[in-house]
Formats: structure tokens, sequence, C-alpha cells
């Protein structure tokens, strides 16, 4: 092989590595976020749209300066995924009482987490 195309190969390879830990991180950020909007909603007992409670998001920007909020992810994630229900005001409850058998899940999931 000549120079050149081992030197692409190389600069690829790095670049996907780069790439894979990248997106590891972010998986861990939003995994993180998800858990802590499950708490924060658990803890205030956040269950119906009367107890629906305000969550602080970072608005999404279409230029965005200083770090990347994972909670607006979050909440997106477990609302497509019909744990979290958003009323019309823009509050949060969770759909799901506590004794849910996949809210428990992933409160076990976020309890036994590896980075923490």
């Amino acid at each position: 092989m000549s120079e050149a195309t081992t030197l692409t190969i190389i600069c690829f390879l790095i670049l996907m590595a780069i790439h894979m830990i990248t997106e590891k991180v972010r998986v861990n950020r939003v995994r993180e976020a998800v858990c802590q909007v499950l708490q924060e909603l658990n803890q205030k007992e956040a269950y119906d749209p009367f107890t629906a409670v305000d969550l602080p998001l970072v608005d999404i920007r279409f230029l965005r300066l200083g770090y990347r909020d994972f909670r607006s992810n979050a909440v997106d994630i477990l609302t497509r995924q019909h744990i979290v229900t958003t009323t019309g005001r823009g509050k949060l409850y969770l759909k799901l009482r506590s004794t849910d058998e996949r809210l428990k899940r992933m409160s076990g999931t976020c309890a036994v987490a590896p980075w923490r």
C-alpha cells in the first residue's frame, strides 16, 4: 500500500474511534438526565395534570452557546415512551405510577448506574 492510502486508513480509524467515544458520552449524559427528570417528578409526586410541575429546561435554539442541555432530550425520550406527559401549559407529570413495572425498571437502572 502506498503512504497516502495508509495515512487515509489511519485517519479514518481515528475519526471512527472519536465518534464512538463521543456517542458513548452523549448517551451516558442523556441517561443521567432521564434519571434526574424521573427522580424529580417522582419526588414531587407529579402523577396527574393537577399535580404537574414545571421543570427547568433550556430552550432549543438555533445557535447553542456553552454546554448542551440533555434534560430537554430526556423529556422528549420519556414523552415518546409514554412515561411523561406534558400539559397544555408545558408542565410535566408522570403518566405511570411508581408501582408500574416500566417505571420500576427505569428507576432500577438509574439506581445502579455505573457512572455514579
